[in-house]
């Protein structure tokens, strides 16, 4: 070997380290909005809402682009420039109204509560029946939550052992009633 301080040359073969394969294009991360389906989704375009204002808004956020087009609007020597700027001021002003929360922090909580229960009424029947064994649970005095969580299972167990004992009884009636 040489030198400590001179550079080596490459040994034949070993050629250049080669780049991986996630910095290929096909293997790239997308960056984005992705829809549910693993897609990239189109970004939506927005038109102003002002009438004679034909800007069109896209790209990643275009609704926080519009609401910049309204709050600062520059007329660019139009000779309506009053009329412009007081309708783009009402537009950004009925945007805000739009934006503003609805009710309560409560209210919202029991409206969203409403449309998950809607949405996923299994689920919901589950969330809540699993919420409500844990709420027995600490009544019980226990507050370790590995223990709430074995409880819990335990009820659940139970719970479901007795509809399916409810529901063999119901069914075997029925049976024995057609046959009467």
């Amino acid at each position: 070997m040489g030198p400590p301080n001179m550079a080596t040359t490459p040994k034949p073969g070993s050629g250049s380290p080669k780049t991986p394969a996630s910095r290929t294009p096909l293997n790239r991360v997308r960056s984005g909005r992705v829809n549910k389906d693993g897609s990239p989704s189109i970004p939506s375009t927005l038109v102003c809402p002002v009438q004679g204002c034909e800007q069109k808004f896209s790209g990643r956020n275009p609704r926080q682009s519009l609401w910049h087009h309204l709050k600062y609007y520059a007329t660019r020597g139009l000779p309506d420039k009053k009329e412009f700027e007081a309708a783009h001021d009402e537009a950004h002003k009925q945007m805000k109204r739009d934006a503003e929360p609805k009710g309560t922090p409560i209210e919202r909580n029991r409206i969203s509560s409403a449309e998950y229960r809607k949405k996923n009424p299994e689920k919901a029947k589950t969330s809540a029946r699993l919420s409500n064994f844990r709420a027995r649970a600490r009544k019980k005095g226990i507050t370790d939550e590995k223990e709430i969580e074995e409880m819990v299972s335990k009820w659940e167990k139970e719970w479901q052992e007795k509809q399916a004992k409810e529901a063999s009884e119901y069914f075997s009636g029925i049976l024995l009633s057609a046959f009467e």
